[in-house]
């Protein structure tokens, strides 16, 4: 099991350079690369969590929907604090200061060095 989220992890970390390598290029758009690598980061996360609802709503609506809504809740707030940092990267590229984005990406890129294919980006 902790090899599972090893990888995932790593997977994880591969496709946040991979958007934030476009978004550093066009700037003006980062916020279509970030927004695009988060989205499928969510319905990846989604998918077993809305069968498990189908399923449940099945048998009784009332009791799916509150099993679900209680901790989603409670789930929001951690993940609006983690998806804000890539937000606010977004629109600092956009306005002209991706420091934090840069930063990131170098970070990334010490992190996996077989993906550098030349100096620089």
């Amino acid at each position: 099991m902790k090899r599972l989220f090893f990888w995932l992890r790593e997977l994880h970390a591969r496709h946040e350079m991979w958007s934030l390598k476009p978004a550093i290029r066009f700037p003006l758009i980062a916020m279509l690369f970030i927004g695009a690598w988060i989205l499928v980061w969510w319905f990846v996360i989604c998918i077993p969590f809305s069968i498990i609802f189908l399923l449940l709503a099945q048998v009784d609506l009332g009791f799916a929907l509150i099993l679900f809504f209680i901790p989603s809740v409670f789930l929001m707030v951690p993940l609006f604090i983690y998806l804000w940092a890539y937000y606010r990267m977004a629109v600092g590229l956009f306005f002209g200061d991706g420091e934090a984005a840069e930063r990131r990406y170098a970070e990334l890129l010490e992190r996996f060095p077989e993906t550098r294919v030349k100096p620089g980006l």
